[in-house]
């Protein structure tokens, strides 16, 4: 993958995704969708253990999404990629909820298992949570720490932020290094 600030639009409009490997953070992908034209993505899910262990991430076989958000994310990129690995790791339970916990280690899983995007279209104003031993750990920090991992790996962290006021801080997404995205209404564009 190449971040050259040097190309032109046009060899920007050509790019077809080859050789960059994505990771979508969120609901999970249907991996049987008709979108994907039989490409094979690779799902898993990832599982809270007990703080401070990391998650458990394991083979989703099935390729569900718990949601639709992550097929719709994924059908974007790929309508946009049509070349580059895509594959997905659910962090969102049967309720429809997940911890900022476990975004974030999702987040380093990405890095340490060397996606080029990770995508994560979702954000949180939550700043703090409270640890089952009663302490309470900072958000912001952990992070100001997992967007810097992945900023010094060289992965670009997708993130998005409020999609009804642009000035919510919402994490990831309010950090520099990170390409925040929104849906919003913009008049007079179609």
């Amino acid at each position: 993958m190449t971040t050259d600030p040097t190309l032109t639009w046009e060899q920007v409009q050509a790019a077809t995704g080859k050789g960059v490997r994505i990771l979508v953070v969120d609901s999970g992908i249907e991996s049987s969708h008709p979108a994907f034209e039989g490409r094979p993505i690779g799902c898993w899910i990832a599982q809270a253990g007990r703080f401070p262990a990391r998650v458990a991430v394991i083979p989703d076989e099935k390729g569900e999404d718990v949601l639709g958000h992550g097929t719709a994310v994924g059908e974007i990129i790929h309508r946009h990629a049509p070349e580059a690995t895509l594959d997905s790791l659910r962090v969102l339970g049967p309720n429809k909820r997940c911890s900022s916990r476990l975004v974030l280690d999702a987040m380093r899983w990405g890095v340490e298992n060397g996606y080029d995007v990770i995508n994560c279209s979702f954000g949180t104003q939550q700043s703090t949570m409270n640890l089952p031993n009663g302490q309470l750990y900072n958000l912001t920090e952990g992070y100001r720490k997992a967007v810097t991992e992945a900023f010094v790996a060289g992965a670009i962290l997708v993130s998005a932020c409020s999609n009804s006021n642009v000035r919510t801080i919402e994490y990831p997404a309010y950090y520099p290094s990170v390409v925040s995205v929104n849906y919003g209404k913009h008049e007079g564009l179609s």
